[in-house]
């Protein structure tokens, strides 16, 4: 599953493996299952959490026991994230690739910032051009990428996204990112509520908020536009 989606995997099914402290040195991530022969997972997490060279590695931990109680344990011990087995596949890629992105691990490919790097339903990642993109919208800490004909989930918040791509996209609320170049019209739909018709195969229509109104039409080029009301 890891390989398939891009990543390079050193895997051992022994927690007494002794190749184990070198690998986890060497390793962006250590993916460390619960229950194991000899030690089992929690004491694997300690040592890593002990051994100055791996100190601050992130550890994404699995189990198939009961959520709650092993969660809480593994995460005092300092487990960085918890996914219960069998693993959902996308849900694991996104946390990996979360957990990637906040040590500051990612490929030249994820730092481009023309490209948007998004989940292939398909296995693995995509990769979006941000001209090809006409909006982006958070969904807590991913967002969703969408362009003309399709929307793509990316592990990314809106905020690494919006300084990714500089002054390509306009914020025009808190949870919206545009592609100016994908704006059809902007609008007022009351004296309160303005929004941008989207170049989309369905009607799209993505708000204004007051605090962003001034950026977005400088980035449309319609600064001058009276409003619909004083404020």
């Amino acid at each position: 599953m890891l390989t398939g989606a891009g990543y390079q995997v050193t895997t051992s099914t022994s927690s007494t493996d002794p190749n184990l402290p070198k690998w986890f040195s060497e390793a962006d991530l250590v993916l460390l299952d619960l229950n194991l022969p000899e030690r089992n997972g929690f004491e694997l997490l300690n040592a890593i959490r002990e051994t100055p060279e791996t100190a601050d590695k992130p550890v994404l931990m699995l189990t198939a026991h009961d959520p709650m109680k092993y969660r809480l344990k593994g995460l005092a011990l300092g487990a960085d994230d918890y996914v219960i087995k069998p693993p959902n596949r996308d849900e694991l890629l996104l946390r990996i690739a979360g957990l990637l992105r906040r040590a500051g691990t990612t490929s030249s490919l994820d730092s481009d910032p023309s490209r948007i790097v998004v989940d292939n339903p398909g296995g693995g990642r995509a990769f979006l051009h941000a001209r090809d993109v006409t909006h982006i919208q958070a969904a807590r800490n991913y967002c969703h990428v969408f362009t003309h004909d399709d929307s793509w989930l990316a592990s990314a918040s809106i905020g690494d996204l919006e300084d990714q791509l500089g002054d390509k996209f306009v914020r025009t609320h808190r949870s919206f990112l545009v592609n100016p170049t994908k704006v059809r019209a902007a609008r007022w739909l009351s004296s309160s509520s303005y929004v941008l018709d989207m170049d989309t195969a369905e009607e799209t229509l993505v708000p204004v908020s007051r605090g962003y109104r001034n950026a977005v039409r400088d980035a449309l080029g319609i600064a001058g536009e009276a409003g619909a009301s004083a404020g």
